[in-house]
């Protein structure tokens, strides 16, 4: 049973090696096209919210 768990750990720290390679496989063009994305104003200061006009015989919905 001892053995189980030294032979199955090996493999578990063969995995998340490889996993962790994967993630940090990141070239210096890869870098520089992820800060170079164009940046999107949403605009949240001149934001005001507009009431959109009802449909004839729809409710209010106020409750």
């Amino acid at each position: 049973m001892g053995l189980a768990s030294v032979w199955l750990s090996s493999f578990t720290a063969v995995r998340y090696e490889n996993r962790d390679r994967k993630t940090q496989e990141l070239g210096e063009e890869e870098i520089l096209k992820l800060n170079t994305k164009k940046k999107i104003c949403l605009g949240e200061d001149d934001w005001e919210p507009k009431r959109v006009p009802r449909l004839p015989g729809e409710s209010d919905n106020v409750f």
